[in-house]
């Protein structure tokens, strides 16, 4: 994918750095699969996001210029986190709960609420006159999706906005069964496939990710993409 924003340097003098007025935006929406699979390990989920969000924010440049905007996908879809900057500790306050029952999650839903905020932020920033760096979608799936009459026109929608730049999307799928199904949202067919466990060091390449931004123009999805050799790619 072409790197298309520029990174902080190009942007500001070093003195300006930290001044969240100048900085660009990082737009990261993380969608959770809080269905049966996951809710065997909800607890191990649950902080090992309370660790990002804490990271985020002790970290003087990231809570400044990250927006983080959590949902979750089960039976229904829910907005956990609003997309915005983090300011304060939230972890105490995150609440993810997990839906046993559900075998097969709505991400249909999930991702158009998550779209939906996307653009809105956008023009939230045209207002301020704020740039900003594509949004990401990071999707931690488990179960097999719900594909229903109205998956393949969404499918259609995310490849456009893809291929357009609006956003980008990566897929970590835990285990196997499900990695067809989040192929197709993938313009390169690439997703990875993860273990419960490594959910905190997925995160943790995510949040260094964020933080090498202001040294280079590479987007989120360039820099993952090189660090996560440690994973397994499905193509």
């Amino acid at each position: 994918m072409q790197d298309v924003f520029r990174s902080q340097r190009d942007l500001v003098n070093d003195s300006d750095l930290f001044d969240p007025n100048k900085l660009m935006r990082m737009p990261i929406c993380l969608c959770i699969d809080n269905s049966s699979i996951m809710g065997e390990k909800g607890m191990q989920i649950k902080d090992d996001i309370s660790t990002l969000i804490n990271d985020i924010c002790n970290d003087e440049f990231l809570n400044s210029c990250v927006e983080l905007g959590i949902y979750t996908f089960s039976s229904k879809s829910e907005k956990v986190r609003e997309l915005s900057t983090i300011k304060e500790t939230e972890s105490a306050t995150l609440t993810l709960l997990f839906d046993k029952e559900c075998q097969q999650p709505d991400l249909l839903t999930c991702l158009k609420k998550c779209m939906l905020d996307i653009e809105r932020r956008k023009r939230d920033y045209s207002v301020q006159l704020l740039n900003y760096y594509q949004p990401h979608i990071i999707i931690l799936g488990a179960a097999e999706p719900c594909v229903d009459e109205n998956w393949e026109e969404l499918i259609n929608i995310v490849k456009a906005k893809q291929e357009s730049g609006d956003i980008s999307i990566i897929s970590i799928v835990i285990g196997t069964s499900a990695v067809d199904v989040y192929k197709q949202l993938s313009i390169d067919g690439i997703v990875y496939r993860g273990v419960i466990k490594d959910l905190k060091n997925i995160l943790n390449t995510l949040k260094n990710s964020m933080r090498i931004l202001s040294e280079s123009s590479a987007s989120i999805y360039n820099r993952l993409s090189s660090m996560v050799s440690t994973w397994e790619k499905f193509l």
